[in-house]
């Protein structure tokens, strides 16, 4: 096949999955070319653009998708390649081609910058990098498998699962790791059913498999079937040696309509958590990005950053290219001032709040995700507890309200339950910290400064 018949064929497909208006803004709007094709070789594609920032967006965030439009169509992958064309193209010169190393083994699904060496570890992850480490040095070690690694989005769950199969594939060229969303599985579970090929699907995730990573298990909530067909395929690996790692954003006795069975096997090997990190982490992240981007970022816009980003490192991620985009095009210098201009309305920086009942349940409720109901209901589940007493602790230091009225609001509980409430969360703090960076997040956005 022809580049050229390549890339046409591609196109309404891209545009699908990308989206109008990315295509337009990267690809092509019109008879504006922003992505043109220039060369096909057996395992690249080079392109021309229009300059080096405009590549590497498009390498880091648009081609991962194409890249699957590729493996789904057709079955292969190619590496995207990129040159810079001058004003003088006419000239026969061979455009300088950037490229990433040749011997970097690249794993479909998985972006090959998120290694361990790109990951920021803090107070808040420490435990869950070194569990991952481990499990990337012996995979299939019966005190690691499964993996299981939860905590709320954007905390690092899904790099450590990409930071596991590059490093395993770095290091054994025999064993190709198989990353998928548990979204994916069911989706893929589906197609083999319809079209009766189950058979093929067994195959795939058992017999060619000997690293399954699969993210966001939560999705498997209530689909009995497709974890019926998961637990056969635990079994199948574990019994093998082969290594198993999950992540979800709850823990596994969390997860409604879950098997038991399923359950205790989720909980049978490591389970670590990731929290979300202090201003200090955040300011880390910020400045290991920047300095892979070769790009200055003044302390205090790194520190302006973190400190509206409630703790989610994708948000950090995203303000800084957005803060990096806007410095490149518009030929401004990174300050404290930009930031501000450019970024208040992504943060959607808020306004000094009354401190009052709701104010805090919003808050607390907000930080763990759940519902208000969650929190007022009967539940004695540690999802539903914890945050409760939390609530408990915030509107006994930080509002009029009696212990009484602070019972009432919460589901008619007894004052009693608001002092046990308070004390318990009050001892913990002294030793928890992770207690401590949670509980400074929600202060943080109820603009509390003690």
């Amino acid at each position: 096949m022809s580049l050229e018949t390549l890339w046409h064929t591609l196109q309404s497909e891209i545009k699908d999955v990308l989206g109008v208006n990315k295509y337009e803004i990267w690809i092509q709007k019109g008879n504006d070319v922003k992505l043109r094709p220039l060369e096909f070789g057996e395992t690249w594609i080079l392109f021309q653009t229009n300059n080096d920032y405009f590549a590497q967006h498009v390498q880091q965030h648009i081609w991962p998708d194409i890249q699957k439009l590729l493996l789904a169509l057709y079955g292969f992958e190619v590496e995207f390649r990129y040159a810079e064309i001058n004003s003088t193209p006419q000239q026969p010169q061979q455009p300088a081609i950037r490229q990433r190393q040749s011997h970097i083994r690249r794993i479909p699904g998985i972006p090959p910058e998120k290694t361990f060496g790109n990951f920021v570890v803090g107070p808040c992850n420490s435990f869950a990098h070194a569990a991952a480490e481990a499990v990337a040095d012996a995979l299939g070690d019966v005190n690691y498998n499964p993996l299981y690694m939860y905590g709320s989005t954007g905390l690092g769950k899904t790099h450590l699962m990409h930071a596991i199969a590059n490093e395993v594939a770095q290091k054994n060229s025999d064993i190709t790791p198989l990353y998928i969303t548990a979204e994916s599985f069911i989706n893929d579970m589906i197609m083999h059913l319809r079209e009766r090929k189950m058979a093929q699907f067994k195959m795939k995730y058992r017999e060619n498999c000997s690293l399954l990573l699969m993210d966001d298990i939560q999705f498997l909530s209530r689909k009995e079937q497709m974890q019926e067909e998961l637990f056969h395929t635990f079994e199948y690996l574990k019994n093998q040696g082969h290594q198993i790692v999950f992540t979800s954003d709850v823990l596994p006795r969390e997860i409604e309509g879950l098997m038991e069975r399923l359950r205790t096997r989720f909980e049978s090997g490591m389970t670590v958590d990731l929290q979300p990190p202090d201003i200090e982490t955040l300011q880390a992240i910020i400045s290991k990005k920047s300095t892979q981007m070769n790009i200055h970022i003044p302390s205090d816009v790194s520190h302006y950053i973190a400190t509206h980003a409630q703790g989610n490192v994708r948000e950090v991620e995203g303000a800084l290219n957005r803060l990096i985009g806007h410095s490149k095009l518009r030929q401004e210098q990174i300050t404290l001032v930009l930031a501000k201009r450019e970024l208040s309305s992504l943060f959607q920086e808020r306004r000094t709040v009354s401190l009052n009942a709701d104010s805090i349940l919003h808050s607390v409720c907000s930080a763990y995700n759940i519902e208000k109901s969650g929190i007022q209901g009967r539940s004695r589940a540690t999802k539903f507890s914890l945050p409760r007493q939390i609530a408990m602790y915030l509107m006994k230091e930080y509002t009029d309200l009696s212990n009484k009225q602070i019972g009432h609001y919460l589901g008619n509980r007894d004052h009693s339950t608001v002092i046990h409430g308070h004390a318990k969360i009050t001892e913990r703090l002294q030793v928890d910290l992770a207690l401590q960076q949670s509980l400074n997040l929600i202060k943080r956005d109820l603009e509390i400064r003690d």
